[in-house]
């Protein structure tokens, strides 16, 4: 311990030490000048309000960009033309076959919802069924190359071949097919999953039928009660639906509407399985067929206008048959 002493009081001398001391006592006489707190809180609080407008700026900004491009998009929207959605909401069933000898071999496929190409029709009506024709003599059919029930023109709506007339080879008529709501392109196959045909169905009074998938279906107006089935020919085929508040049957509502009509020279016929009548009115190129169901009057109607020979009498049937409440 000793040899540790001498050593250290060799290395500070006593005038050091003094000087340490004076050095001491001189710093308690120097002032410190140290910014205030409340300068440092302000010069921070400066920071935070500049990134709070910075960012509030952004906002703006990105707002702006959005209501010029919520505008651009809704002008271009209200520009487009009104279209008709005819949601399927539930399946159709099982077709019938009633009257019919085709192949019943093979599943039935389930309905499916069609591509709804809603476009204003070829040539829009604006005249409905006459409630007096004037006969009841059939109107004759149109060109049919193969003699197989389909028209020329039927033959291209359903791609069967104008020159056989058992286009998929199962031993049945490509019009008997097509007209039981069978696919005339494939044996057993039904019409409803073939592609051929759409599925239309009235939001609004509760009915379906299949058409054509290369025809227009468009409702005349938001009531829903007159919609057109358009061809490429013009020919058109309408469904529509009538008031019946007494809920006569179909003959004695139809006898109601024209007293001096003979009910003996109407053809009976069904129309989505309740009792119907079925007439010709040559006089305004329509054929009609009317069928009462509650306290409604459905009516499907075949504008064929001064066609000599009916091109789609086949794809009436279809539509006929496809008809369900």
């Amino acid at each position: 311990m000793s040899e540790i002493s001498q050593d250290i009081s060799r290395e500070i001398s006593p005038e050091q030490e003094v000087n340490q001391k004076t050095n001491t006592e001189d710093l308690k006489d120097v002032d410190i000048y140290v910014m205030p707190e409340k300068m440092i809180a302000q010069k921070e609080q400066k920071k935070s309000n500049k990134i709070i407008f910075i960012v509030i700026g952004i906002f703006l900004v990105i707002a702006i960009i959005g209501a010029v491009i919520f505008f651009v998009l809704n002008k271009k929207l209200k520009e487009l033309p009104a279209k008709i959605t005819n949601p399927l909401t539930e399946n159709i069933g099982e077709p019938t076959t009633e009257g019919a000898s085709i192949n019943t071999e093979g599943q039935p496929g389930d309905v499916t919802a069609p591509t709804q190409e809603q476009v204003v029709p070829i040539n829009t009506p604006t005249s409905t069924a006459n409630l007096t024709p004037t006969t009841t003599e059939e109107i004759a059919a149109g060109l049919d190359s193969d003699k197989d029930g389909l028209t020329d023109e039927e033959e291209k709506l359903y791609k069967t071949d104008s020159l056989n007339p058992d286009t998929d080879s199962d031993g049945y008529l490509d019009g008997a097919e097509t007209l039981s709501l069978y696919s005339p392109l494939s044996k057993g196959g039904k019409i409803d999953t073939s592609g051929l045909i759409n599925i239309y169905i009235n939001p609004v009074f509760k009915y379906s039928l299949f058409y054509p998938a290369g025809w227009i279906a468009q409702a005349i107006d938001q009531s829903n009660a007159t919609i057109i089935f358009t061809s490429a020919t013009g020919e058109f085929i309408e469904s529509l639906v009538l008031e019946n508040p007494q809920k006569l049957t179909t003959s004695n509502w139809y006898k109601e509407q024209s007293p001096d009509i003979n009910l003996a020279e109407t053809k009976k016929s069904k129309l989505g399985g309740q009792e119907a009548i079925e007439i010709i009115d040559k006089d305004n190129g329509q054929k009609i067929i009317y069928a009462a169901y509650k306290d409604k009057v459905y009516g499907l109607i075949y504008n064929y206008g001064t066609q000599e020979g009916l091109n789609f009498e086949t794809t009436f049937g279809m539509m006929e048959n496809s008809f369900k409440f």
